[in-house]
């Protein structure tokens, strides 16, 4: 639920930003390898995304001329979500 909430709120700031040519983008990520997880085995880290190939997307959804927007990010792991 957090998640819908979380995309309606952005939807929302991105019609009130369109008034100023202020763009959102609404990042979804999947499992990314970060401290967040804790301790986890070999195998799962090989599976999950690197916070770097999220960062990769964002600098290039900023660097689009200001007349595109893009207005979400879904990127999942290959091999699906943990």
């Amino acid at each position: 639920m957090s998640k819908y909430a979380q995309k309606g709120l952005v939807d929302v700031l991105r019609l009130y930003g369109r008034k100023s040519n202020i763009r959102i983008t609404n990042i979804m990520p999947g499992p990314v390898l970060t401290p967040m997880w804790g301790e986890i085995d070999a195998d799962t880290q090989e599976k999950m995304m690197r916070p770097e190939d999220i960062a990769t997307l964002i600098v290039e959804s900023y660097s689009l001329p200001h007349r595109a927007s893009v207005e979400e990010i879904v990127i999942r792991p290959v091999t699906g979500d943990l």
